[in-house]
C-alpha cells in the first residue's frame, strides 16, 4: 500500500514564533525554540518579511503586518501569514 492515512501521513510538526517589539524595532523568529533570525528595523516599519531554511531542504517564508487594515478593500488581507 502506498502512503498513509490519519494521524501517521502527519509528519513533523513544528513551531514558528515571532517576537516583534514595536518599541525598539527588535525582529526574532525562533522554530523550535531555537533562534533562526534576527533583525534590528525601524520602529516606523509596518511589515515584516523574512525567510529560512529547515531540515529537508524546505523554507519557511513569514511576512507579518503591525495592525489589520481598517481601509483593506478585501477581506483576504491577513495581519500574519506562513508559506511552506
Amino acid at each position: 500500500e502506498y502512503g498513509q492515512r490519519g494521524m501517521y501521513c502527519r509528519g513533523e510538526e513544528h513551531e514558528v514564533t515571532l517576537t516583534w517589539s514595536l518599541t525598539s524595532g527588535k525582529r526574532i523568529v525562533k522554530l523550535d525554540n531555537n533562534e533562526v533570525y534576527f533583525s534590528l528595523g525601524k520602529r516606523t516599519e509596518m511589515k515584516f518579511e523574512c525567510a529560512f531554511q529547515i531540515k529537508g531542504n524546505h523554507t519557511i517564508k513569514l511576512v507579518a503586518n503591525v495592525a489589520l487594515s481598517i481601509a483593506s478593500p478585501t477581506k483576504e488581507y491577513r495581519q500574519f501569514e506562513m508559506f511552506l
